[in-house]
């Protein structure tokens, strides 16, 4: 299927580092970047952000994804405490973006969660839960969770696009064509094989509302009643062509249940199977 714009067999991040700080009282970081990505999370409470000369308050549940060379730096004011997690990583490529870059250039920072906020926090906690733990193991399974990580965050950016929310992310990859193509591919490629709009959704990190939405705007039906006139094209070719039993057929089409195929095709079509090959044996 597809990636978020990064390819499965050579994704391999180098991690830095990942730790947890708690800030109390009064702190003034010096101004930095880093020649690396880095996340700063905040897990908890509150804290002030200077990022390439605009102030943020950063509230808990809020993502601060650093491009490298993106200039930042925190201060804490008095009685003011927090928690948050820094993750340092490069050896990433994302199409569309510059090499080790994680946003398109000038993007605005902050990212406040709009559908994976719980999910990225619950993955955050397990990194820290890990730290801490000091167990055997402890490098693979960190590394696994921020890539997991990064997964959830491609999600977000692609959620917040494709619903419209804020535009201030372009990731050229997913424009609407090129849903409508992978969608195509998929189904020529595996029309055979059990077939999931969730499970497409899920591949390509969007939603399945949204894809059958695009799929249709382009081609003018569902991305479900493409997929049987395919399969059902398919087993016309095959009744007519082989003298193969109409349960094979079924089955070499996707369908499992071959009193189901049966229904599907005289609906479709107003003769069952048998009938249709009759039919078209002679002509």
């Amino acid at each position: 299927m597809c990636s978020v714009g990064i390819n499965i067999e050579n994704f391999n991040p180098e991690i830095l580092y990942a730790f947890k700080f708690d800030n109390k009282d009064f702190i003034k970081a010096e101004y930095h970047c880093h020649d690396f990505i880095e996340f700063s999370y905040v897990v908890s409470g509150s804290v002030t952000y200077k990022i390439e000369d605009k102030m943020y308050k950063i509230h808990e549940k809020t993502l601060l994804p650093f491009n490298p060379g993106v200039y930042h730096k925190e201060s804490l004011s008095k009685g003011e405490q927090n928690t948050e997690l820094h993750i340092g990583f490069r050896n990433i490529q994302i199409d569309g973006l510059p090499f080790d870059y994680i946003l398109k250039q000038n993007s605005e920072v902050p990212l406040e969660f709009k559908q994976y906020k719980e999910d990225f926090h619950k993955c955050c906690l397990e990194i820290i839960g890990e730290q801490e733990a000091c167990e055997v193991g402890k490098e693979l399974i960190l590394k696994s969770l921020i890539m997991k990580l990064i997964a959830l965050f491609l999600k977000e950016i692609n959620y917040v696009k494709n619903t419209k929310k804020v535009d201030r992310y372009d990731f050229p990859f997913y424009d609407k064509s090129n849903i409508v193509k992978i969608i195509l591919d998929y189904f020529d490629n595996n029309y055979m094989n059990n077939v999931s709009l969730d499970d497409m959704s899920r591949n390509m990190y969007l939603s399945s509302v949204y894809i059958s939405k695009v799929f249709k705007e382009k081609t003018g039906e569902s991305p479900i009643n493409y997929l049987i006139n395919l399969r059902l094209e398919k087993a016309k070719d095959l009744l007519i062509s082989t003298e193969s039993p109409i349960k094979s057929i079924a089955q070499s089409v996707g369908y499992s249940d071959a009193y189901y195929f049966s229904k599907l095709f005289k609906k479709y079509y107003g003769h069952s199977p048998y009938k249709f090959r009759l039919a078209n044996k002679y002509e």
